[in-house]
């Protein structure tokens, strides 16, 4: 009983109360959420090429993926969104929407069209893309965009591509080939 007392009479110095005062809770931090089309100074870049006539779509496309690597997921869907504005005919821009679009970060209810859509795209896209481009395309169709699938196909897929482009940033966040 006495702990309780003690826990009580606590909860009350904490919470500042006195006759007629209540315990509110405290104002929420404002939270961060760039314009579209911002380049973020200091997330990092991807070593993979992006294959695109539009500048600013490569970096908001390598952006994009650097952001996945930060864990930073809602911005990499805003910056691969804003890539396939600036070119819309840029396959793995498409590719890493849908990508980012997927779990184990967001849910399929919320992107789950947007991000099969986007998978369409890259596809539809895949001969314009460089062999890489292609081969990190190729290796996420085969992914499970429902589950973490680090064995299976995927896996295979992006092991070959990491032994194959050894130099290439993206790959070692997404395979585990370089241990």
């Amino acid at each position: 009983i006495l702990r309780l007392v003690v826990g009580c009479a606590a909860v009350l110095v904490f919470c500042g109360f006195s006759s007629g005062q209540t315990c509110a809770p405290p104002v929420p931090s404002k939270i961060v959420s760039f314009p579209a089309g911002t380049v973020i100074e200091g997330v990092g870049t991807s070593d993979l090429p992006v294959t695109t006539k539009s500048e600013k779509c490569r970096t908001l496309t390598k952006q994009g993926f650097a952001l996945i690597h930060c864990f930073w997921f809602n911005e990499a869907v805003r910056s691969f969104r804003d890539a396939t504005k600036e070119d819309p005919e840029c396959a793995i821009a498409w590719c890493g929407l849908a990508v980012s679009e997927t779990l184990p970060w967001n849910r399929d209810s919320d992107f789950g069209v947007e991000s099969r859509f986007a998978m369409k795209r890259s596809i539809a896209l895949y001969d314009t893309a460089s062999d890489i481009e292609k081969a990190v395309i190729a290796a996420f169709r085969t992914k499970d965009l429902a589950s973490d699938d680090l064995k299976g196909p995927f896996a295979d897929a992006m092991n070959r591509i990491a032994k194959e482009y050894p130099d290439v940033a993206l790959v070692p966040i997404l395979s585990d080939a370089r241990g």
